[in-house]
C-alpha cells in the first residue's frame, strides 16, 4: 500500500493537531465542539454575549449554509450559560428541544444543533483530566456506529480515514 500524499498527511496531523487556547483573559473556559457538520472538529471560545453564525459579523462563525448569519447569541451568569436563538430559520435545539428567543439553560455535554452542525458544550475542566460523557451521535447510512464520546480531534480522524479507505475501495 502506497503512503497517503503529503496533503493527506499535513490535513491529519492539522486535525489531530492540539486545539489553540485563547490568551489569558481572552474567554471563559467554556466551549462549543463541533462533532458533526461542515466544521466538524472545531472548537469555538465562548463568551458573553457572543454571537453564533456564519456571517461575517458573528463572533463564533460556522461554516454550515443552514446556519443564519446571526443564528443564536450566548449570555453567561455567574457559572451558567443560556443559548437564545435569534429568531432564525432553523432554530436551535438542545438535547432535541427547542431554544426560545428567552434562551436555554446548558449543562455540560449538552448538544446543540444548529443547521446541519451538531456542537457540544464543554464547560471549563476542572482540573488536568476530567471524564468524559458519552455522547451518541447518528452515524452516516454504511457508517460503524459511533462507540462512546471521542475527542472531535480522534473522530475528524476516523471520518478521514474512512473516506481514504472508500476511495481506495471505489479505485479497485
Amino acid at each position: 500500500m502506497a503512503a497517503p500524499p503529503e496533503s493527506t498527511r499535513a490535513l491529519l496531523a492539522a486535525i489531530l493537531a492540539p486545539a489553540p487556547r485563547p490568551p489569558e483573559g481572552a474567554g471563559s473556559g467554556s466551549w462549543l465542539v463541533a462533532i458533526r457538520g461542515p466544521g466538524a472538529g472545531d472548537r469555538l471560545a465562548l463568551r458573553d454575549g457572543a454571537v453564533l453564525g456564519r456571517g461575517r459579523a458573528a463572533d463564533l462563525r460556522l461554516r454550515d449554509g443552514r446556519t443564519s448569519r446571526s443564528h443564536a447569541r450566548f449570555t453567561r451568569a455567574g457559572a451558567s450559560w443560556r443559548v437564545h436563538d435569534l429568531g432564525s430559520k432553523n432554530g436551535v435545539r438542545v438535547n432535541g428541544r427547542p431554544a426560545a428567543r428567552s434562551g436555554a439553560l446548558l449543562a455540560p455535554g449538552d448538544r446543540l444543533a444548529v443547521g446541519d452542525s451538531l456542537l457540544l458544550f464543554e464547560p471549563p475542566a476542572a482540573g488536568p483530566a476530567r471524564a468524559l460523557a458519552p455522547v451518541r451521535a447518528p452515524a452516516p447510512a454504511g457508517a460503524p456506529p459511533v462507540a462512546a464520546r471521542r475527542p472531535a480531534a480522534l473522530a475528524a480522524a476516523w471520518a478521514l480515514l474512512a473516506c481514504a479507505a472508500a476511495l481506495a475501495a471505489a479505485a479497485r
